[in-house]
């Protein structure tokens, strides 16, 4: 049984390219996206071993406190 939902006889319309923008947050242009990816992966590379000796530590009080 396949049902069909029509829009006009609940009152509701769909929405625009400018409401779906507002909903949905504004577009980011593509040269941001990468310029802010790029930013979080030089991030990461430059404080690996602190990301890596703090993700050791945690899961080592983990460890301790679930034995």
């Amino acid at each position: 049984m396949k049902q069909l939902m029509d829009l006009n006889k609940m009152g509701l319309t769909e929405m625009s390219t400018f409401e779906l923008l507002d909903i949905e947050g504004s577009k980011m242009p593509s040269w941001a996206k990468k310029i802010g990816i790029a930013g979080v992966l030089t991030w990461i590379a430059d404080n690996w071993t602190d990301i890596k000796s703090g993700a050791a530590s945690g899961w080592e009080d983990y460890e301790k406190q679930h034995r």
